[in-house]
């Protein structure tokens, strides 16, 4: 069995899938297991969560939410990969007015930088 977990340490990542689901807040699944009576499926794949508030709400939309996990950058609402052009949330560094509002680069565009194939699947437009 040791010799199983070395041989799987040594391996290098092949495949990241993130799962991302909008809306879905930790209160949302918690009501589910209480539902359920049990332990969710995703429970076993939930690994992490992030803060994904807008620069200038606490409440926030899909764009600067998306924003947020997939550049590192806070963004307003309404706002889909740029960086903002109002910072008023507590803990969010301002932005000079030379950089309101310029594209940032993604986590996907870093990775196909890096020669790495990549994708979106999504169960609504975009």
């Amino acid at each position: 069995r040791e010799e199983a977990k070395e041989k799987q340490k040594s391996k290098p990542i092949k495949n990241v899938i993130m799962m991302v689901m909008d809306g879905t807040s930790a209160g949302a699944t918690t009501l589910a297991r209480w539902y359920k009576g049990a332990p969710l499926a995703l429970d076993e794949m939930a690994s992490g969560a992030v803060r994904t508030y807008s620069a200038e709400s606490a409440i926030t939309d899909s764009a600067p939410a998306a924003t947020a996990m997939a550049t590192g950058f806070k963004s307003n609402d309404k706002y889909i990969g740029i960086l903002p052009s109002v910072v008023n949330s507590p803990g969010v560094s301002p932005i000079s007015k030379e950089h309101a509002m310029k594209p940032v680069a993604n986590v996907l565009e870093g990775a196909e930088l890096m020669g790495k194939a990549t994708g979106i699947i999504a169960t609504s437009a975009i």
